[in-house]
């Protein structure tokens, strides 16, 4: 048995130890906090980004921050904790835009800081909601409510858990839409980082959500199919019906169990936004290699003859095995023809703002300026190694109708200018398509024709399986037959409804003829003038239709018609209960309510 003094010794030893392990974490914790977000920026990734009009706001992800002030030398990955913002009107005295990042928004510290979410926008009553991601602060996810950020009032708001049951994930796919206030989110990978109560080991799932911006709900919707989907990407298109096209692509597809294949990029879904049903297009040209987690976005001709798909960078996704492991390249997918194009082929020209020649996945990508700029924000290297800080906060632009919107320059990188006003095509685009740089396209087919798969993939309910079955044709013949039955059915109700008002109008009529034979023989009303020329009762001709066909948004006359765009007179009221938040701040609890206003349609 050892001494009392040398247990004493011992003790103190521990003690000691354990008190300069403690001042350690306590002075590493301090230097992490007063970390500079703006002069000690390195680079940031699994960020959340949006842009709501002049500003393009990011929130959460992970940063890295410049050690030991060198200017290209990274410190750890570490949460960002602030919501910022660039301002899109912010030129220097040489008409560049120098997009400034501002970090003097809210962000109450009892919010969470996920990474791998997304922000849908509505630009109508000036607000973002935050949905998916895994969760950074605190490591484990608590249960779900959505929650928004108001920019008029700067303040976060939760408008409470969902009335169905989410699988709430991260990296999946998604898009917001101000425009028909909808925000959409597909498959992606719930784990207990994601959501409480989710599996131990990320799982991939299927599910499809849609969330309405006016009425705070949740509705699950039917996927491509069945299959467990992630790491891929997603945009809306102005095409179509009210709600517009929504255009999936790329990412992994779940094999059964834990395996996993890339979902090839010469493969398109599209959703019919407004009539629930998917379609499958075969694309051609200069196909991107396999990859997920990159980003991307849309800009449309000035005349609405083609949608272009701007696509930058990714993770590798094997097989086919490549010689890289994460990319830095920009493809264009044209649409309707679906044709790839590879943009900036000439990695020779590299003008300071570009992204550079090594790869990375994980950024955002952002239309801005009246799309004649996609902003290509951070990144992060699948070689750990790589440890350089990025300039402009990791801001990258990139001309998408080529330099200073020329349409036909070799130069697609730098910042916008003061005065553009709008977007054009790059020769890459309308030389392929035909037109010019202000739309025209002449080619608005695929080469092959639309895919023999052009059909609903979702499966049909009712009588309609039956059809689906004969294929798209047989569907057409059955639809515009029980078109034409129910213009049948519809004029013989009205035929019905004219005799039954004719019968009664006559009876009213016969009635106030005995009505007005009695009060005369009585002389009740001497010297009034009984006006009777008019009927209390019109016919009425209803204007409804039933069983209207719908012409599939794969063929050329669908391509280019705008939707019916969301009521701008809608306004997001809602009752507020404060919160109170850790630093003196605020977070709203919303119990929502619309202003009553006339349908969307």
């Amino acid at each position: 048995m050892l001494p009392v003094s040398c247990l004493q010794h011992r003790l103190w030893g521990q003690i000691q130890a354990l008190f300069l392990l403690f001042l350690f974490l306590a002075l590493k914790s301090v230097l992490a906090v007063s970390q500079e977000p703006q002069s000690d920026f390195c680079r940031r990734f699994s960020h959340q980004s949006t842009v709501i009009d002049d500003r393009l706001y990011i929130e959460g992800g992970y940063v890295n921050y410049k050690k030991d002030d060198k200017a290209y030398v990274a410190t750890a990955n570490e949460p960002n904790t602030w919501l910022g913002y660039h301002d899109l009107k912010n030129f220097g005295p040489d008409g560049l835009l120098n997009p400034q990042l501002h970090i003097d928004l809210d962000k109450n510290k009892t919010m969470p800081t996920v990474a791998g979410g997304i922000l849908w926008p509505d630009s109508i009553n000036k607000r973002f909601y935050l949905y998916g991601g895994n969760w950074i602060l605190p490591q484990r996810a608590n249960a779900f409510t959505l929650t928004g950020y108001d920019i008029i009032n700067n303040r976060w708001d939760d408008f409470g858990p969902s009335k169905i049951k989410l699988n709430v994930t991260a990296l999946g796919a998604g898009v917001g839409v101000s425009q028909t206030g909808k925000g959409y989110y597909y498959g992606g990978w719930v784990s207990d980082k994601s959501m409480e109560g989710g599996p131990e080991d990320a799982t991939m799932v299927s599910d499809f959500y849609e969330y309405s911006y006016d009425n705070n709900t949740f509705k699950a919707l039917k996927g491509i199919d069945d299959r467990p989907r992630a790491e891929g990407g997603m945009v809306w298109i102005p095409t179509g019906d009210w709600a517009g096209v929504l255009v999936y692509m790329g990412g992994v597809v779940g094999d059964g169990g834990n395996k996993t294949s890339p979902q090839p990029l010469d493969e398109i879904f599209l959703y019919d936004a407004t009539m629930g049903i998917w379609y499958k297009q075969k694309a051609e040209g200069q196909v991107p290699q396999n990859r997920g987690q990159f980003c991307a976005d849309v800009a449309w001709a000035p005349d609405n003859s083609s949608y272009n798909i701007y696509l930058w960078g990714g993770k590798a996704e094997y097989p086919p095995v490549t010689n890289a492991s994460s990319y830095s390249d920009v493809y264009v997918l044209s649409m309707p023809s679906f044709k790839w194009l590879k943009a900036d082929p000439d990695i020779s020209i590299a003008p300071a703002n570009r992204t550079g020649s090594r790869g990375r996945f994980g950024s955002s990508c952002n239309m801005v300026n009246n799309m004649s700029h996609m902003f290509i924000i951070g990144g992060n290297y699948t070689n750990e190694a790589n440890n350089e800080c990025e300039p402009a906060w990791g801001v990258h632009g990139f001309w998408t109708g080529t330099a200073n919107n020329t349409g036909n320059s070799a130069q697609w990188w730098g910042f916008q200018t003061k005065d553009t006003t709008s977007n054009v095509l790059p020769s890459l685009v309308y030389s392929a398509i035909g037109g010019d740089k202000n739309g025209g396209a002449v080619i608005k087919t695929p080469k092959d024709g639309f895919s023999a798969e052009n059909r609903p993939l979702a499966t049909l309910t009712g009588a309609i399986v039956g059809i689906a079955i004969g294929g798209a044709v047989a569907l057409a013949i059955i639809l515009f037959a029980w078109w034409q039955l129910g213009k049948r059915v519809l004029r013989r109700r009205e035929e019905r409804h004219r005799a039954e008002v004719t019968q009664e109008a006559q009876q009213m009529n016969q009635m106030q003829q005995e009505e007005l034979q009695k009060q005369q023989t009585q002389h009740m009303y001497q010297d009034h003038h009984f006006h009777s020329g008019q009927s209390h009762y019109s016919s009425y001709v209803g204007s409804g239709s039933v069983g209207t066909v719908t012409t599939p948004p794969l063929n050329d006359s669908h391509w280019g018609s705008l939707p019916v765009p969301r009521n701008t007179d809608q306004q997001f009221s809602a009752d507020v209960t404060e919160l109170p938040g850790s630093d003196g701040n605020a977070i709203i609890e919303h119990k929502p309510s619309v202003s009553p206003v006339s349908p969307r349609m």
